[in-house]
């Protein structure tokens, strides 16, 4: 990274650093900021092996590095502002799935928790610029930076119950109380509801901008992709960010050039008015009994939610429910090593298969689900698989270095 600053130095461009995988383009700019461009559009920023080790290799090494400051995450039609938004399409809708179920899954999932697990702890500021679809992996990388700006073409999901896996790259730590119902970070919800995790790993539910700032993965909003153009023109051209105060200088720049999160709240939610029913149902103890509760109370709410969970898979409502349960209160790094236990006892199970083949092949969205019913289900295996690694491997990540 030192060879190639000095390179750019002599050619007088105005990045000091620039390197390229799949996909994805990284530089060092002149004013301290490192940017991240996601450039598939064709995949929907999907994320291969190669991105992901490479993104990490990237900021291992900003981290060392005193020239850089900050980092923005940013999809590629943030630099054409008067794009249309049907060439918005996506942040970055997740880990390439067909590469994923085709290789060393144990490796790829490794590879990118430990890449999540860098970006939340990570020392320096991140802001991600989250306009267009944030979904699976792509969710855990967005979600997981300091700073989270949202536009009204956001669209976020941990959409994997429907193919036979379990919400992971972190999510069960954002879902999780006290981060999703009380404060995350530099976002706190104005409006706190319980159990809100559990309701949208289990449905998959799609959420937008406004309710990304109830559950407070938002932490700014800008109002489209030209606002975002020039908020990204600024911090890699004009902002300038000292060293010890670099974070308390990125939420003065982000205050001043975002809009006011009450502008979010002319939008409709569809989590707001549905607290007293998510709460009742999704603070119960089991999958059993939240279909129950469901089926008693006959709200149009209760038989929507019913339906989509009738097309889940079994196994994994009943893991993903405990997930969320079990991360209450823990670190990412604790998170995502119980997601990592979960995932190893998962990954060669013939509903994952089903479920990606209805997707990927089929393509008519009717895996079968094997258990297809909770109640033949054996709780001891859930229980199970949260236990140690049962190949000696575990999720652990070397301390993150400090720069001084």
């Amino acid at each position: 990274c030192l060879m190639e600053r000095a390179r750019a130095a002599l050619s007088h461009v105005s990045l000091s650093c620039a390197t390229h995988s799949d996909g994805m383009t990284c530089m060092i700019h002149e004013n301290g900021c490192a940017t991240v461009e996601l450039n598939r559009p064709s995949a929907m920023n999907s994320l291969s092996q190669l991105n992901i080790t490479f993104l990490y290799e990237r900021l291992l090494c900003w981290l060392s590095d005193p020239a850089v400051t900050h980092v923005v995450i940013f999809p590629s039609h943030i630099n054409t502002p008067n794009i249309e938004t049907s060439r918005r399409k996506a942040f970055c809708a997740g880990g390439d799935l067909k590469e994923f179920i085709s290789t060393d899954r144990v490796q790829f999932t490794y590879r990118e928790y430990r890449l999540d697990c860098l970006i939340q702890q990570y020392p320096k500021p991140i802001i991600t610029m989250i306009d267009g679809v944030a979904m699976g992996g792509g969710a855990g990388i967005a979600c997981l930076a300091s700073y989270r700006i949202v536009t009204p073409n956001t669209l976020f999901a941990m959409p994997e119950a429907a193919i036979g896996w379990s919400t992971d790259c972190g999510s069960s730590y954002f879902l999780s109380t006290p981060r999703v119902d009380q404060e995350n970070g530099f976002a706190k919800t104005q409006y706190p509801i319980k159990h809100v995790g559990e309701y949208l790993v289990m449905t998959g539910t799609r959420l937008k901008a406004r309710d990304l700032s109830v559950i407070n993965i938002a932490t700014h909003y800008e109002p489209d992709t030209s606002a975002c153009h020039s908020l990204l023109q600024h911090l890699t051209k004009t902002a300038r960010i000292s060293t010890g105060n670099a974070f308390s200088d990125i939420e003065e720049i982000l205050h001043n050039h975002t809009q006011p999160m009450a502008s979010l709240e002319s939008f409709p939610s569809i989590l707001i008015p549905h607290k007293a029913e998510i709460e009742g149902a999704f603070s119960l103890d089991s999958a059993e009994a939240i279909f129950a509760h469901l089926e008693a109370n006959n709200s149009e709410w209760n038989k929507r939610t019913l339906k989509t969970l009738r097309k889940q898979c079994p196994t994994i409502l009943k893991i993903a429910l405990q997930l969320i349960r079990r991360a209450a209160g823990l670190n990412s790094e604790e998170c995502l090593r119980m997601e990592f236990r979960v995932g190893l006892r998962l990954q060669d199970r013939d509903d994952l298969q089903d479920g990606v083949a209805s997707v990927l092949i089929r393509k008519d969205g009717k895996p079968s689900w094997n258990p297809s019913k909770l109640g033949a289900i054996n709780d001891n295996w859930i229980h199970s698989c949260f236990g140690p690694s049962p190949i000696g491997l575990e999720f652990n990540v070397p301390p993150i270095p400090i720069p001084h």
